[in-house]
Order: structure tokens, then sequence, then C-alpha cells
């Protein structure tokens, strides 16, 4: 034995990577058919630029995929806003129509209501509109 400096060459590094590089062409038997496994400098200068096709090939489609998650966060941020803006709009449209009073004390609130908008029936001149209505029309006549 020779301390075991048979067992690791070069040649075995290049046969370990060499696999998986063809077999991303598709080419998955190229270590058994000899032809480009001599070690002449054409087979290495082609072996190196397999290499960094493969390299720059995939920094090229982890980009693409990082701009594609991007563009999707985008879109779901967008559309939560608008999710999240409606549903605070449904949320305070409902606590803006509730009564004051808690249920069992609401009994009494409803006739109240009642007479109040009859009242403001009778009374106004015109068909009752909501004050901040007509304040935010006159103040639109001003301008």
């Amino acid at each position: 034995m020779n301390g075991g400096s048979d067992l690791w060459t070069w040649q075995l590094l290049r046969d370990v990577s060499n696999w998986g590089i063809w077999k991303v062409f598709g080419q998955i038997d190229e270590p058994y058919n000899g032809v480009v496994s001599n070690n002449d400098v054409y087979g290495t200068f082609v072996y190196l630029l397999a290499i960094a096709f493969v390299v720059i090939s995939n920094i090229l489609l982890v980009n693409v995929l990082i701009a594609m998650f991007n563009v999707t966060i985008q879109r779901i941020l967008d559309r939560s806003r608008i999710i999240w803006r409606h549903q605070r709009f449904l949320l305070i449209y409902e606590y803006s129509e509730r009564p004051v009073l808690p249920a069992p004390l609401n009994v009494c609130y409803y006739p109240v209501k009642l007479i109040i908008y009859l009242w403001r029936l009778c009374c106004c001149e015109r068909p009752c509109v909501s004050s901040r209505v007509t304040q935010s029309t006159s103040r639109t006549k001003d301008i």
C-alpha cells in the first residue's frame, strides 16, 4: 500500500461531477462510452465550459425564481391591503349601525329611535337627510 494516494485522483473528481453535469443535458450513459473520458485538452475544455454553463444557468434560474416569488408576494400584499380595508369598513359600518345600549336594554332603544325619526320626518321641510350630508353639500357649494 502506498498510503492511499491511488484512491484519490483528479480523474475521480472529474468522474463524480461529470455524471451530474451530463445528466442535466440528458446524456446519462456518457461516462460508460469512453468518448469523453480520455484526459486530453479538448475534453477538459468542454468539461469546464459545461460546468460554466451549468453554473450560469443555475444562477439565472434562481434569479427568475426570486423574481417570481417577489411578484407573487407583491400581488398578495396588494390584495391583502384591499381585503383588510374592506373588512375594516364592514366592522366600522357594523358598529355604527348597532344600538348604543346592550342587548337587554335595546328594547327601549328602538321605540326611542322610532320617535326621533318620526319627529324629524314631521318637523323637517324636506325628507330627513343626515346632518353630515347637508353640511358636506353646503361646503361644496361654497367652493
